[in-house]
């Protein structure tokens, strides 16, 4: 996860499991190599189950890795969550003058702790992940955390305020 751009204008996070998607590739190429050499040796079944655990890996690359961006935008007054994998492309939009602040969600297991970066909207009862997996490390999205934050209080070309909307001068931290 990456800042990509950080403008008074536009604010644009992107996060690349190329670490993930490079294990999974190997992961598959391991099994498509080991059922070669079983099909080679006349074990045809072993084959045909390396075959099926390497689709099963490439079914997982499929509908899992995927690049993710956050667009914050103040001239547009928009926040665009756009994501891709190998399947297709969603994007996500909601109004910038939802957004309260940015936050770490951490999720705890007998491994340890896991984080990723969340956006708490006004109105919404959840806040809306960045990426689908936790992963470790609580640095980095803490620190896109705090980029967030420091763009939204910074003074720009903000969008006008809803009818009635409060300046919520405690932002705190879920």
């Amino acid at each position: 996860m990456r800042i990509r751009q950080n403008t008074p204008d536009r604010l644009i996070i992107e996060d690349r499991p190329w670490l993930l998607g490079a294990v999974l590739i190997v992961f598959i190429l391991a099994f498509v190599a080991a059922a070669f050499a079983a099909a080679s040796e006349g074990k045809a079944v072993a084959a045909l189950a390396f075959l099926a655990i390497a689709l099963g890996a490439g079914l997982v690359f499929a509908f899992f890795v995927e690049r993710v961006w956050l667009i914050l935008d103040r001239p547009a007054g928009t926040i665009e969550l756009r994501r891709r994998n190998l399947r297709r492309f969603r994007s996500d939009s909601h109004a910038l003058r939802d957004l309260e602040y940015a936050l770490v969600q951490t999720s705890h297991d007998s491994d340890g702790d896991t984080h990723r970066l969340a956006l708490k909207l006004r109105g919404r009862m959840q806040p809306i992940a960045m990426t689908t997996y936790y992963s470790g490390g609580r640095d980095r999205p803490a620190r896109m955390a705090d980029a967030i934050d420091s763009w939204i209080a910074a003074p720009g070309p903000a969008p006008a305020p809803r009818p009635g909307a409060t300046l919520d001068s405690a932002r705190q931290r879920a």
